[in-house]
């Protein structure tokens, strides 16, 4: 009987280690996430394939509890957006909706 509930405590604790293990390993890999529901004030393009999109009126807001991403940042830099030889996917006044990710190089992208 104690070695079997030794056997069970081992086990839970092995789980244990690894389930915080993978939430380390998550922490060190990741730089900024979270869900946003904005308003695009302004867009502009970046590059033939990005455009910097300015946000205002930001409805829904949630940063990720294991990388989290500040919504002062996102309001200072602006999260970069698709776009089509130089022709941004999105339009002041237009909705931004979906994850935001910080990238190493400190960009704030839509994913």
């Amino acid at each position: 009987m104690k070695s079997a509930l030794f056997s069970i405590l081992l086990v839970l604790t092995g789980a244990t280690s690894a389930l915080a293990q993978a939430n380390l390993d998550k922490a060190q890999n990741c730089l900024g996430e979270a869900q946003i529901i904005a308003t695009v004030e302004s867009v502009g393009p970046v590059s033939s394939g990005l455009c910097r999109a300015n946000v205002s009126d930001v409805r829904f807001f949630a940063e990720n509890q294991t990388c989290p991403l500040s919504l002062a940042d996102v309001v200072e830099k602006g999260i970069l957006v698709r776009a089509d030889n130089f022709q941004c996917m999105q339009s002041a006044g237009s909705e931004i909706s979906g994850v935001i990710v910080l990238k190493a190089d400190g960009s704030i992208r839509l994913e």
